[in-house]
């Protein structure tokens, strides 16, 4: 696409902007080869989740093991049949639970606030239905004109304050939970105790069967500090462990970083 609309004589590759400053009107970019530009507009689209959070726990070094952030996942470490720790609950670590759940000897996942998890297939198109999208555009709007208003009648209105839709969605996260987690005591343990959509909402309908299989272990005892053998939680159980991944989310707040931006009067967008 970009040779037939001539789009790369506009693209500098391998050159990060490092600095914006709005000067009379306009935005003076830096670049990290020393260039230099003035333009009219800047557009951001540098994306939000992709500044990995690290955990503030202590003995997060000691650990002798390989440890990764789920977004910077170590593909060359070898998972199967290992002892494995996922440290957080987010939108990752849901994923990441079924995936391993069949592959390692253990999977210990530490849970610091449960999820409310809206059960959401995740089909494969069949080579019928992909053959019926390329022949007829019209069928393949028509898909997407469906799922686009189903998005915005419920989860959309919900987020934005129509209350009948948002207990429409905590009732079937409930009923997700209530008819998909069998025992009665991990249910408790995997019910959150706030309004869904207070937080991102989590979206599967692999992640309860997964913690229900012998190989996976659901910690809800907060974690005291990680020692160079696996997490020790804060009854005194050391969790012994090859492999730690912490899905611990992203610095939503870092848009722009590590690019430099400059306001009116010499103000960093950093220090306001």
């Amino acid at each position: 696409m970009a040779e037939k609309y001539g789009i790369e004589r506009h693209i500098s590759y391998n050159n990060e902007i490092t600095r914006a400053e709005h000067v009379d009107g306009r935005w003076r970019l830096k670049t990290s080869s020393r260039a230099t530009d003035t333009v009219d507009f800047v557009i951001a689209a540098t994306g939000v989740l992709h500044h990995p959070v690290m955990p503030d726990i202590p003995g997060l070094a000691d650990f002798k093991g390989p440890k990764f952030h789920s977004a910077r996942w170590g593909h060359a470490v070898p998972i199967h049949g290992k002892r494995v720790g996922i440290i957080g609950t987010d939108s990752t670590a849901i994923q990441v639970v079924p995936a391993l759940a069949d592959r390692v000897a253990r999977l210990s996942l530490f849970q610091r606030t449960a999820q409310w998890v809206l059960p959401l297939a995740n089909p494969l198109y069949s080579a019928e239905e992909k053959a019926m999208f390329r022949e007829s555009s019209e069928r393949l709007q028509q898909s997407y004109d469906f799922w686009s208003q189903r998005f915005v009648d419920t989860f959309t209105r919900a987020v934005i304050g129509n209350q009948d839709e948002l207990q429409k969605i905590e009732d079937t996260c409930r009923l997700n939970l209530e008819e998909n987690v069998h025992d009665p005591e991990l249910r408790r343990r995997l019910t959150p105790n706030y309004r869904a959509a207070c937080k991102r909402l989590i979206m599967s309908d692999e992640f309860y069967p997964a913690m229900q299989k012998s190989t996976v272990e659901l910690v809800t005892e907060g974690i005291d500090h990680i020692e160079a053998t696996g997490v020790r939680t804060r009854d005194g159980v050391l969790h012994v462990l090859d492999v730690l991944v912490l899905a611990t989310g992203f610095d939503g707040h870092a848009v722009l970083r590590p690019m430099e931006v400059v306001g009116e009067g010499g103000r960093t967008l950093s220090d306001t």
